[in-house]
């Protein structure tokens, strides 16, 4: 069965975390779907892209998907200020799915008490909201898998992240595949975490 991906997407998203992901998932073969949280057909990114979306998030919101990916920028402070996607994260939390957030998106996680005692990265500016909050552990690390929560640093650390995403969901070799098919190196030159496998 065809892994599936919701990635939320606010006004002042970071858009090329919000492409990079997409592309790189879909690439590895994943289903993913962009959901705009709000109605406006186009949104404006943090650097003035605009970007469309595949589905209106109020119409994904009962759906389940295998991974749910937060990306950064400014944007983060809406899902942040959104309850149902507070309630969306705990639940795919709760059944087991995995939820990925780049740069600032832990900071999401953190506001809607998702991965709670859990090792997060984050943007380094931002670091202090993760290190003064006692219900979770800052690593500093480009990319961070802990249980099925994977959070990573910036735009830089992108292809990282969404190569993670795909080693997690559709097994090594296939992310191996994409990351030659793109000339990364960044996935062949790390050694990987024992990433769970999703069943």
């Amino acid at each position: 069965m065809t892994k599936t991906c919701c990635i939320l997407l606010a006004p002042g998203a970071e858009e090329s975390e919000v492409v990079i992901t997409c592309d790189v998932l879909r690439r590895g073969g994943i289903d993913v779907s962009i959901c705009g949280l709000q109605d406006d057909p186009l949104v404006e990114c943090a650097q003035k892209t605009k970007l469309g979306y595949d589905k209106k998030f109020k119409d994904c919101v009962n759906c389940t998907y295998d991974l749910v990916v937060i990306p950064g920028g400014p944007g983060h402070k809406k899902i942040c200020a959104c309850p149902q996607a507070g309630e969306f994260l705990r639940r795919h939390e709760k059944e087991g799915k995995f939820i990925g957030a780049i740069c600032a998106g832990p900071i999401v996680l953190q506001t809607h008490g998702v991965g709670t005692g859990g090792n997060f990265t984050i943007y380094p500016s931002e670091k202090e909201k993760i290190v003064k909050d006692e219900k979770y552990n800052y690593t500093g690390e480009r990319v961070t898998l802990w249980n099925n929560i994977i959070t990573s640093q910036a735009p830089g650390t992108a292809f990282e992240f969404a190569l993670k995403l795909v080693e997690i969901l559709q097994g090594r070799d296939q992310a191996q595949k994409v990351c030659e098919s793109l000339l990364c190196t960044c996935h062949l030159s790390s050694p990987l975490s024992q990433a769970p496998r999703i069943r």
